[in-house]
């Protein structure tokens, strides 16, 4: 077994961290390379030089029972198990989703959680919006504006693009603006952590799905017409979703940046990034989705 991956679930206690001498043979990981530091007292990394506090990786390591994110961790474990594991991590226990990172792992999945979690909210947007759209034509086509053909094609385009348009804009920007104003441990900047970490805040995105349908039939009240109302709902979906993602982050930043980070200022950045980027990733692909629909009109 490679000394320098960590093993969180076999290692992490169930209670509290352990203090006193018994402390120095427990295992501790670099929260930058991962290097095993069992019995490394200096308070730097001898792999990468990295600073760090004995005591307070202790702590954020054992006493919160998790040091990577479960999609990263290389335990044994089938897909669906760690998708869910890390959906609650990310979702319900913002504590812990911070401290999930107090071990960067070397080669993060962080992607391909962020790709299937934009995948399962194109589905279910795209499958509410369809029902909607078939139960307006049931009750009469003059409901659905401009034909069923061109809005079958607006929604079929412009949601898996908006979603993943979302996700991705978002992500990137917030974790060049982390890159930017909040140095980690070792007081160095590094623009992969963050953004891993971004794309695993992407789950919130699926939290606020739930208040679609509620969403349609408050905006559906206000805006009659059946286009405008899906458009708007989605809007508040994403921005809902996004301003989760950036509560989440913050709570991240508190335990993993350094103490010179300007984290004031990236905090008003990182609230601008999550409440205007899913706007702005909307009205493009509705514009580019809505031209070719025209295109489809007879």
């Amino acid at each position: 077994m490679d000394p320098m991956i960590p093993q969180p679930s076999r290692t992490a206690p169930t209670d509290i961290a352990p203090s006193g001498p018994a402390a120095a043979d427990e295992e501790i990981y670099c929260p930058i390379c991962n290097y095993n530091l069992t019995g490394v007292h200096s308070g730097r990394c001898p792999e990468c030089g990295a600073s760090f506090d004995r005591t307070s990786m202790l702590r954020a390591q054992k006493t919160h029972q998790i040091t990577l994110i479960p999609w990263d961790d290389p335990a044994s474990m089938s897909i669906l198990d760690r998708f869910r594991a890390t959906l609650l991590v990310s979702l319900l226990r913002p504590r812990k989703f911070a401290f999930a990172f107090s071990v960067q792992p070397r080669e993060s999945r962080a992607a391909s959680f962020a790709l299937l979690v934009a995948l399962l909210a194109a589905s279910v947007t795209v499958g509410f919006t369809l029902a909607v759209q078939a139960l307006a034509l049931a009750v009469g086509p003059g409901a659905v504006l401009g034909g069923a053909a061109s809005q079958l094609a607006l929604t079929v385009m412009a949601v898996p693009l908006s979603v993943a348009g979302s996700i991705a804009l978002t992500a990137f920007l917030a974790a060049t603006t982390l890159f930017v104003l909040c140095p980690h441990y070792d007081g160095r900047r590094r623009f992969a952590p963050w953004l891993s970490i971004s794309a695993y805040a992407s789950a919130h995105f699926l939290l606020s799905l739930p208040a679609l349908p509620v969403l349609y039939a408050l905006t559906f009240r206000f805006a009659y017409e059946l286009p405008s109302a899906l458009l708007l709902s989605w809007m508040v979906c994403w921005v809902a979703g996004g301003l989760l993602a950036f509560f989440t982050l913050m709570s991240v930043v508190e335990h993993r940046a350094g103490g010179d980070g300007r984290r004031w200022l990236a905090g008003v950045v990182l609230f601008l990034i999550y409440a205007l980027g899913p706007v702005a990733v909307q009205i493009v692909t509705i514009a580019v989705a809505t031209a070719v629909s025209l295109l489809l009109s007879p």
